[in-house]
């Protein structure tokens, strides 16, 4: 708790500085402190991601970025990025550059400095008119959808790097599984002010061997290996007027079975409002997951389990987890009574059913069966908590209750090295704490 003192101390330092061009532009913290399953969770699981701009000029400012993400991060609760992103304006035009810091870059311990190769953030954007800007994102052009139920990089895919001529699960010297998601065009129409639509669309190419039988799990075997290519795209719209806003986006590409994707397509409805002193937040997103995706480590950029070499999710018996390829969706309601400008307390209403995939660990492919052979089978979610203003600042202690269809969630009396032995409970309660400071006023009941 003491470094998360210092953090918050040095974030009121930098949020409430005078008369200096260095200032805080995002704080967000969030960890589960208590569950039923797992007891105290306090440091087991921080997302973290902080940043600190400085403006040159009006037109020029870096910003430095710290993140941890546990879905993303190789090894869990360390550091997942530390970003250096250059932004310039002038008239029209704008350019920014996402920059990340690898401090153990190589086997050597290499420190080095380059782009983010999966990021959002770098683009070069021009303003047509005041109703058209185009932009070109080298990387990324932002392929994820969902606030509550937000679905990662739908866009994400993966391949083997090195060109082996058989693959048995051994990780050679020379191999390793490479992430990478679309780069691509986006154009938008409108105004923030008024109805904003926008449409994106790009490809990125990849390594595949040319066997045309090849199979990675029955025959991994191809002499020679070839570029194949995943087409993506992404449409939404959004709207914003005083008391209410809204926003719809679809993603979809078009070769998840190739590419190990976890997630094929994508969609999203998203609506807050206020009436009087009530306030309504709503969502709806659905996925179809990929018609082959790949299980892979949470440490390491291999396959998770390849004693016996099994590459795709399946369960204890050997048979695809029914989750795959399907099309599930997720739904929340969210009521806070806004009692003065600085509380807001709130009940939510949450269902997610049984196939539906998302950047949680209560996502179908995490949260099982101790066989693996179930997921929930459909899981509701009931929570209270409030939203606690202070300027921009928002601190939202959160309690909620989980009841799932099948027995998934960890019983803390029987804990075992073989998951198979172990009792399971299909209910579990778990405390969050969320705490943030952002320019931006949009979400979990802050319009």
């Amino acid at each position: 708790m003491k470094s998360v003192v210092l953090l918050l101390t040095m974030v009121c330092s930098l949020a409430y500085a005078e008369e200096t061009r260095l200032y805080l532009d995002t704080f967000s913290y969030e960890e589960p402190i208590y569950s039923q399953g797992r007891k105290s969770e306090l440091g087991d699981e921080v997302r973290l991601d902080i940043s600190a701009k400085y403006l040159f000029t009006k037109d020029t400012s870096l910003s430095f970025r710290f993140e941890t993400s546990p879905e993303e991060n190789r090894f869990k609760n360390k550091t997942s990025k530390f970003e250096w992103r250059i932004q310039h304006s002038y008239e029209h035009l704008s350019l920014s550059a996402d920059l990340e810091l690898q401090t153990s870059d190589y086997d050597n311990g290499g420190t080095s400095l380059g782009f983010d190769l999966d990021s959002d953030k770098t683009y070069i954007s021009w303003k047509a008119s005041d109703s058209l800007s185009v932009e070109f994102y080298p990387y990324n052009f932002g392929g994820n959808v969902g606030r509550t139920f937000d679905t990662y990089d739908v866009t994400r895919l993966f391949f083997v790097s090195g060109a082996p001529t058989t693959m048995d699960g051994t990780q050679g010297t020379d191999l390793k599984v490479i992430s990478k998601t679309i780069p691509g065009f986006l154009f938008q129409f409108g105004s923030e002010e008024r109805i904003l639509t926008y449409i994106a669309f790009g490809a990125a190419s990849f390594d595949y061997p040319a066997n045309p039988t090849f199979d990675l799990q029955n025959n991994a075997t191809s002499l020679v290996w070839e570029r194949h290519e995943d087409f993506g795209g992404k449409a939404g719209v959004s709207f914003s007027r005083k008391n209410i806003y809204g926003s719809f986006d679809i993603v979809h590409h078009n070769n998840s079975e190739e590419t190990g994707a976890l997630i094929e397509s994508a969609g999203s409805a998203y609506l807050i409002s206020q009436f009087s002193n009530m306030v309504v937040e709503a969502e709806l997103t659905a996925t179809s997951a990929g018609q082959q995706p790949w299980r892979l480590s949470s440490t390491s950029n291999w396959f998770e389990k390849t004693t016996t070499f099994e590459p795709y999710y399946w369960d204890d018996n050997g048979d695809t987890q029914k989750w795959v390829g399907k099309t599930d969706a997720a739904l929340m309601l969210t009521l806070g009574i806004r009692l003065s400008e600085t509380s807001t307390p709130y009940i939510s209403l949450k269902h997610q059913g049984e196939n539906f995939i998302f950047s949680d660990p209560t996502s179908a492919e995490l949260l099982r069966t101790n066989f693996e052979r179930e997921s929930h089978g459909g899981l509701t979610r009931l929570s209270i908590g409030s939203v606690i203003k202070y300027g921009k600042f928002k601190i939202r202690p959160d309690f909620e209750y989980r009841k799932a269809k099948n027995k998934v969630f960890t019983n803390a009396n029987d804990l075992r090295s073989n998951n198979n032995l172990s009792q399971f409970d299909d209910t579990d309660i778990q405390l969050r704490l969320y705490f943030d400071y952002s320019f931006d006023e949009t979400g979990v009941l802050s319009l």
